[in-house]
């Protein structure tokens, strides 16, 4: 790592810190590594960490009235997993699964509280992120109404080799429908066509992006929207020194 200890860092809210704000949760902040399907909370359980996804992609899913899980939203490198505790609470309302392998930065709650208390940058640019989580929500009902399949198959594709940094990652076509908002059956024949048009190649769970632009023709307008709010939201805080 670089003296800042960043070099490696790909967290966007993190990196949005000053390096003084930075290096001051570095000490309790540790690598934590996520295989696919590893739960991090169970629903109705006490939030004892918070975490900083790397190349990891995280989901968030409640339970329907017939008993299957719902994905209400995803997590990667633009944010927090234990956004909770930002906001006061002490339990998970969502079960929380991992769909992309890979590692994040962990954190106790208790020193994350500690952190917000004596720091208002960090609690700014949560904040901020926390609003931007709440316009993805609204919009992502919307999508859900209003967009084909195949479109928002093409934004989630697009918004995981953003968070993973990669054109070819793990994901498996369950993993994907609850992503897109669709039942299995559906998303594949999504997915095959856009394997036709020779935007994406799959097999066996490996997902490789073949055309980025052509990727991001197919896919609905909220992937360049929601991309442009992060974006915003991390370009208000310090970028280099504190």
């Amino acid at each position: 790592m670089s003296t800042d200890g960043r070099r490696d860092e790909r967290n966007r809210l993190l990196l949005a810190l000053s390096r003084a704000e930075y290096e001051r949760l570095l000490p309790s902040l540790e690598a934590f590594s996520i295989p696919a399907g590893r739960v991090l909370y169970q629903t109705r359980q006490a939030i004892t960490s918070v975490y900083f996804p790397q190349r990891s992609v995280v989901s968030m899913l409640v339970a329907g009235d017939d008993g299957e899980w719902v994905e209400v939203r995803t997590v990667g490198n633009e944010g927090i997993v234990g956004l909770g505790v930002f906001l006061g609470e002490r339990t998970v309302v969502t079960r929380t699964v991992a769909r992309v392998p890979d590692h994040a930065m962990r954190m106790s709650a208790a020193a994350f509280r500690a952190a917000l208390r004596g720091s208002e940058p960090l609690r700014r640019i949560l904040f901020r992120y926390t609003q931007t989580v709440l316009g993805a929500l609204s919009r992502a009902a919307t999508c859900h109404r209003q967009h084909r399949l195949e479109a928002r198959c093409a934004h989630c594709l697009l918004t995981t080799q953003d968070r993973v940094g990669a054109d070819r990652f793990q994901l498996t076509q369950s993993s994907l429908a609850e992503m897109a908002g669709a039942r299995r059956p559906s998303i594949a024949l999504a997915a095959a066509e856009l394997r036709r048009a020779g935007l994406i190649r799959y097999s066996r769970g490996r997902m490789t992006i073949v055309d980025r632009p052509g990727l991001e023709t197919a896919s609905c307008s909220c992937y360049g929207i929601l991309s442009a709010e992060y974006e915003r939201a991390f370009q208000t805080g310090p970028a280099t020194a504190g």
